[in-house]
């Protein structure tokens, strides 16, 4: 079923401040959302007349299909749309232009107990679904790959088996014009209906070690049109290069979100995902090192390695990420030193250090971040001084130094920030708890 100009889509974002992938099929908050089910638009008891002979350019469906923003699948426990040609053709005309500002859903019926990272209380539910963007209870990547997660395997399973030249029909003539439309590009549509549904699931097919086949199948499914935007949980190394492998092969791959949970370093081949604009590495917490070769992702603006706790060390050359906007390293606990050429990265906004215990010292290229908006050294308790050029960064906004035991900062320093800049400073006077 589609839904139209005037719409919605399921569950979407109320307001989103620019920070979150957006649901395609969003439009701003309080719209209705209004649905074309063909099932109930059209009289099932007398298809032939509200179908007609037609073109299928002149079909309900492909004029609905049309003017819609997207289509949402509603599955049964046997995937059988996937297996009727005219929910086929359905598929075929929302994916086939590949327009981003379009959407392609679905939703099936299974009772779970779902808990948000920001909710205290589970919920009860009875459906789930897998969506092209982030909806209203998902905060990010991460938190959309847990709600996914309860969509049922098996029905997975059916999804990467689809293949139009497979789906039945109650008019056999129906069927042919249908297949001769779409022609060459139901390879495409196959792919992309398999990697939507992969991509939702490898989070635990790659975490099982009883079901290598199952890896195998859904990695090559993803293969074939990687997602823009993954969140991935990978406890194995050779499952790790695995997933990197099979998101170059097209590297259409935008924005990812990697729990190397076990692994004390990253393969260098992260440095070919050359689409990459955020690239997440939270909670990676035996990482130790980043790849040298993560210095050219030059369209990367956000990285994060919150809570990387034995990362020692940024690669020298971390500089070259001239379009970075927001670096952050919040609890990277063993984290010693800020590379000099940290300087060169004038398109950066926020530098969030925070609970970076061992951090001693600033680069002293700091002063040539003329975009710093936000500098957060909070409770990096053996930092010593801030470099003088930082009264320079006239963009400047907040600088959090609360808890920063050994930091002497002359008190001419703060006038001169509070002068040349509109930044509120907090001072080291409030302690925190390691």
């Amino acid at each position: 079923m589609g839904y139209d100009n005037n719409t919605a889509a399921v569950g979407v974002f109320e307001e989103n401040n620019g920070k979150k992938p957006l649901h395609p099929g969003y439009l701003g908050k309080g719209i209705a959302v209004n649905y074309w089910v063909c099932a109930y638009a059209l009289n099932q008891h007398r298809l032939g007349d509200e179908i007609g002979s037609t073109r299928l350019e002149e079909t309900p469906f492909y004029r609905a299909l049309t003017m819609s923003r997207g289509t949402v699948s509603v599955l049964d426990s046997n995937g059988v749309c996937w297996s009727r040609i005219w929910c086929v053709y359905e598929l075929y005309l929302s994916l086939r232009l590949g327009n981003p500002n379009r959407s392609y859903d679905m939703y099936t019926a299974c009772r779970h107990t779902w808990k948000g990272e920001v909710y205290e209380d589970p919920e009860e539910r009875t459906a789930v679904g897998i969506t092209s963007g982030l909806v209203a209870v998902d905060w990010g990547l991460h938190e959309k790959a847990v709600r996914e997660s309860h969509f049922p395997i098996k029905l997975m399973e059916i999804g990467i088996g689809f293949c139009c030249s497979q789906a039945r029909a109650s008019s056999e003539q129906d069927r042919a014009q249908i297949l001769e439309a779409i022609q060459d590009d139901g390879c495409r549509l196959e792919a992309l209906v398999h990697a939507a549904v992969a991509s939702s699931a490898l989070d635990r097919v790659l975490s099982d070690p009883t079901s290598e086949s199952r890896s195998r199948a859904f990695l090559k499914a993803v293969r074939k049109e990687p997602p823009p935007q993954l969140s991935v949980e990978v406890s194995d190394d050779e499952r790790l290069a695995e997933l990197l492998d099979a998101l170059l092969e097209k590297n259409s791959c935008t924005a990812l979100k990697l729990v190397a949970s076990e692994s004390v370093e990253i393969p260098g081949t992260i440095g070919q995902l050359s689409g990459l604009v955020c690239l997440e590495l939270t909670d990676s917490a035996r990482l130790r090192a980043l790849p040298g070769q993560i210095c050219d992702l030059l369209a990367l603006e956000t990285l994060i390695l919150d809570r990387c706790e034995e990362l020692r060390a940024l690669p020298e050359q971390i500089g070259l990420l001239s379009n970075m906007k927001r670096l952050t390293l919040w609890g990277c606990a063993n984290l010693e030193c800020i590379p000099e050429s940290l300087g060169h990265m004038q398109a950066l906004m926020m530098l969030n250090l925070g609970r970076c215990y061992h951090v001693q010292s600033l680069p002293s290229t700091f002063g040539q971040l003329q975009s710093l908006s936000t500098l957060n050294c909070y409770c990096c308790y053996e930092l010593a001084g801030l470099p003088e050029a930082i009264s320079e960064i006239r963009t400047l906004e907040l600088v959090d130094l609360r808890g920063c035991l050994e930091l002497k900062v002359p008190e001419e320093l703060y006038q001169r920030i509070g002068h040349n800049t509109n930044a509120t400073v907090h001072r080291p006077s409030d302690q925190c708890k390691r």
